[in-house]
């Protein structure tokens, strides 16, 4: 995880009703906050 990835996944922590939009969504689907919740996403399908 770099740096700026860690600061969204810290954004989406102090913020846990706000989404994240990302067309990442490879990664962002891997990270979690608080250790176990998965970040609430919204991206592109992929396919």
């Amino acid at each position: 995880m770099d740096f700026c990835d860690a600061a969204v996944v810290r954004l989406a922590e102090i913020f846990p009703q706000a989404k994240v939009i990302t067309t990442d969504s490879a990664h962002f689907t891997i990270y979690r906050r608080f250790g176990n919740k998965p970040l609430a996403l919204i991206h592109p399908m992929s396919g």
